[in-house]
């Protein structure tokens, strides 16, 4: 029995031994492989990276000489050759520096206006080969054309959670400008599918960083100012916008009460806020609005979060009862208004062209009425605005349903 156990145990050690020298010489074969793989990498990096070159010098010189029809094609084929390029990468191979220098182009292309003209038949014929379902079909595409051109250009929930972020500056990255007639309808349409999207995932949650990513990405990259030129209707693209940010900025939590005082025996304080009332359009569309105010009847009090000397600003200061210089942070300026106790607050600055400090103001409560006037060009869509006020030759033939 002794010797039976003994053999047992010799077997047993000379099991090991072998098992060892298999798993090492497995760890000597993947650490080949593995090293393999790891060139390879980076030859395909390298490749990748003298196509970002090549295209960047082809979008600087087209961009130089836009008029330049070979300048023009040059650029088109070095984009179509880089998004050809990604679009066969290994779906495995995510990580690495070449990925933001990839987002970083995107994001020239995007700026420059260089891609704002409709594909060619080419550029076409590639991206429907692309497999938008997997992350290197995705990012070839948003290398080959802008978003507002891509009605295949997928929602959120079927994009990568670490390129939402990315993926949302695409989305919404606005064109230079409107080249051929239905630009304008296709870029309007475009934005609303997307903008109901985002407020989808706004609702649904907000707490997810994915989520919060791509609205700081819609924030920072959204303007309305295209929207403008759009024959439709806005007020639902308001709405949507004014949604996602007052979900995003405003903590429901805290409750700010307020109540209208009666008039009686008083004069009513109006409160004006522009971000300054220096020589601008947005000052010369504000001034009439409170320069003839009865000043027995109503104490007027202008804010701003720039303050100077110029003509016109003195002008300003000449018809109210008072001006008073904002503090830079947000929670400051707050205090500082609502310490004002307003009747009235008017909002002069335009908040709906983009996301700028007088939006995050106008998006809280601060007085029982509060007011835009015509430097916003549409409705604002925030639900702690209650009215729009304009003048009869801005608006000739107004459509109360658009406010």
């Amino acid at each position: 029995m002794v010797f039976v156990v003994k053999l047992f145990d010799g077997l047993f050690f000379a099991w090991v031994v072998s098992m060892m020298s298999s798993t090492e010489a497995i760890s000597e074969s993947n650490s080949v492989v593995t090293g393999v793989n790891n060139e390879a990498a980076d030859k395909s990096a390298e490749r990748l990276r003298g196509r970002l070159a090549d295209l960047d010098v082809a979008l600087a010189a087209s961009v130089a000489e836009p008029a330049d029809f070979l300048l023009r094609t040059k650029y088109e084929q070095e984009r179509r050759a880089l998004a050809v390029d990604i679009s066969t990468w290994p779906k495995r191979e995510r990580s690495g520096s070449i990925w933001a220098e990839v987002q970083a182009l995107i994001g020239r292309m995007g700026a420059s206006g260089a891609q704002d003209y409709p594909l060619s038949a080419e550029d076409l014929g590639v991206l429907a080969d692309f497999n938008l379902k997997e992350w290197p079909g995705l990012v070839a595409m948003m290398v080959l054309a802008p978003a507002w051109r891509c009605s295949q250009a997928p929602l959120f929930a079927q994009v990568p959670e670490t390129w939402w972020s990315s993926y949302s500056l695409w989305l919404f990255t606005p064109p230079k400008g409107f080249n051929y007639p239905g630009d304008t309808e296709v870029y309007t349409q475009h934005i609303y599918r997307h903008l109901q999207d985002l407020e989808m995932w706004v609702k649904k949650n907000l707490g997810s960083v994915a989520v919060r990513a791509a609205i700081k990405s819609y924030l920072n990259q959204t303007t309305s100012v295209q929207l403008y030129f759009s024959a439709g209707h806005l007020r639902a693209h308001a709405e949507l916008r004014g949604n996602i940010i007052r979900r995003f900025l405003v903590d429901r939590n805290v409750a700010y009460d307020l109540f209208a005082l009666p008039r009686e025996g008083r004069r009513l304080r109006i409160g004006f806020v522009n971000r300054h009332f220096g020589p601008q359009t947005e000052t010369y569309t504000t001034i009439p609005c409170f320069e003839q105010l009865d000043p027995e009847r109503f104490e007027v009090i202008l804010f701003a979060l720039v303050d100077g000397w110029a003509p016109l600003e003195n002008f300003c200061r000449s018809k109210v009862t008072r001006c008073e210089l904002m503090p830079n942070d947000l929670s400051g300026q707050l205090a500082a208004l609502r310490a004002a106790s307003l009747d009235v607050i008017v909002y002069g600055t335009n908040i709906t062209a983009v996301f700028n400090q007088i939006t995050n103001l106008a998006v809280h409560r601060i007085a029982p009425l509060q007011v835009v006037n015509n430097s916003s060009c549409i409705t604002s869509g925030l639900a702690s605005i209650d009215l729009y006020v304009s003048g009869d030759l801005t608006r000739a033939c107004p459509k109360f349903t658009d406010f």
